[in-house]
């Protein structure tokens, strides 16, 4: 394994095991003196193809991947195949129940197939079919809103009593003008005095 620089020696860490194929296998068998420093510094440049922050999260789902595929004997932990992989996005969709945990996943572990020289695992339709699956069963479903209705206007307008105050007046007249010429909110809040007109039997 090639040796690593102090400022990422705690991350390449937890890759150490796994990175030994692909481009660092060959990375490994250099001899020439000059080739191989360079060889050296080549992980903690590769690290800085993402944020730090990313990094770290990329490589905290890679070791929940581990995890979960050490204990089986047939799947192998790296390189990722996208049978296995399938079903470990199928198993984390039913345990965190959470869109962005079989995002994350599969960010992670394309991007560690990538710093290796090898295709990304999202490029696989096997995986994409699968994350797109379950990026729709697990959507959040979108709740309409009820629509405005002129008894919810009456019953707005009674509920400012006798002496309202200047702020309840200005938000009933807001509704009522966005009610009645299907105005929406970003455009009333742009209105100016100005842009109204009122004539005796009617407001333009």
């Amino acid at each position: 394994m090639v040796h690593v620089g102090a400022v990422t020696r705690l991350l390449w860490f937890f890759l150490a095991d796994t990175l030994t194929i692909g481009v660092w296998e060959k990375l490994a068998d250099i001899e020439d003196p000059e080739l191989k420093r360079l060889a050296g510094l080549l992980p903690d440049t590769v690290l800085h193809s993402r944020a730090d922050s990313t990094t770290k999260k990329y490589l905290c789902a890679f070791q929940r991947w581990k995890q979960w595929a050490v204990p089986r004997d047939e799947v192998t932990v790296f390189p990722v195949g996208e049978v296995y992989f399938a079903l470990y996005l199928q198993h984390l969709g039913e345990t965190t129940a959470s869109k962005s945990a079989v995002e994350e996943a599969v960010n992670s572990i394309s991007w560690i197939h990538q710093i290796s020289g090898l295709p990304p695992i999202a490029e696989s339709p096997f995986v994409r079919a699968t994350l797109s699956g379950l990026q729709r069963k697990l959507a959040k479903p979108k709740i309409k809103k009820e629509p405005v209705t002129t008894d919810m206007l009456v019953a707005l307008v009674e509920s400012l009593g006798r002496s309202p105050s200047l702020s309840d007046v200005r938000l009933a007249a807001a509704a009522l003008l966005s009610f009645a010429v299907f105005l929406r909110y970003d455009e009333i809040a742009k209105l100016r005095c100005c842009d109204i007109v009122f004539a005796e039997d009617s407001m333009t």
